[in-house]
């Protein structure tokens, strides 16, 4: 018997070809895509430092600043914890290891685990530089290592270094958890930052808050089409464009994804080659 997932499936399925003009009246929503080409401003990235020496917090905030940057400060792994939630514009941690209650080893634990923030770099600052310490922190996905005491140099040069490596943020709509994994890993190795969300919903909130590169979706997501969230998504609060996975039952070419506003499809079963290869087409075209 059909669940109840299954059924919602089915009938956005339906739905995704009339938007299409595959099926029913040829009054498709499509006609009523509005791409709308709203400039990208480059804006400031936002640092959050966690640190419990108060003189360490205002020497990094003050070197940051006055680079450029944003910042947010929190003396302890729960206050940072917190800044993390209420703040979707952090691009980068910089913490200290050895801190009372929560270490740094914790915080890069809360990154890695959480979807949510798994895409955002962190460097581990600390005056004990033991071999066993940074190997630890880098498997816990810490992206570079700062000893203490620091100066300018030293820090801005591993910021940058950090944010040279990365080649902007791609948000993936998938249910399918296999898939999902691939898709971050192969995008993550090429030095993408990724964001993840299960439904339309989570990915418009997600776009809402975050400057996107680019969308990889679903065509058929629980709530609705992957032509839906592209429209809403391009209509009201973003204007990255968007690859979608095709979808084995609908049937659709890469011309109908275009004729809709979309950049095309990837094909399954999933290639790390091809996905790179559309990704980068993209990405170059939107350059």
């Amino acid at each position: 018997m059909p669940t109840a997932g299954s059924k919602m499936k089915s009938f956005y399925r339906k739905m995704l070809l009339v938007q299409l003009g595959k099926e029913g009246s040829q009054q498709s929503r499509r006609a009523s895509i509005d791409r709308k080409c709203a400039q990208d401003s480059v804006a400031a990235k936002t640092i959050l430092i966690i640190d419990d020496e108060q003189s360490a917090l205002e020497l990094a905030s003050h070197i940051l600043v006055s680079d450029g940057f944003r910042v947010r400060l929190a003396s302890t792994v729960k206050d940072g914890k917190a800044i993390l939630q209420s703040d979707s514009e952090i691009n980068l941690v910089i913490t200290d290891l050895r801190m009372p209650e929560e270490d740094g080893f914790s915080l890069l634990e809360f990154l890695r685990e959480n979807l949510r923030f798994g895409h955002i770099p962190a460097i581990v600052s600390s005056c004990c530089s033991h071999q066993d310490k940074v190997s630890r922190a880098i498997e816990l996905g810490a992206a570079d290592f700062l000893s203490k005491p620091f100066n300018a140099e030293s820090l801005l040069s591993r910021v940058h270094r950090v944010f040279e490596r990365t080649k902007g943020v791609v948000l993936v709509v998938f249910e399918d958890d296999l898939q999902r994994s691939m898709l971050i890993r192969t995008l993550s190795t090429a030095g993408f930052e990724i964001v993840a969300a299960n439904t339309g919903a989570q990915a418009l909130s997600v776009l809402a808050g975050k400057s996107v590169r680019l969308v990889i979706a679903e065509l058929v997501l629980e709530d609705m089409t992957g032509l839906d969230l592209m429209m809403e998504a391009q209509g009201t609060t973003s204007a990255a464009p968007f690859l979608f996975l095709n979808d084995s039952i609908a049937r659709v070419t890469d011309d109908d994804i275009r004729s809709a506003g979309g950049f095309g499809l990837i094909d399954r079963p999933l290639s790390n080659v091809d996905i790179l290869h559309k990704v980068k087409v993209v990405c170059a075209t939107r350059s």
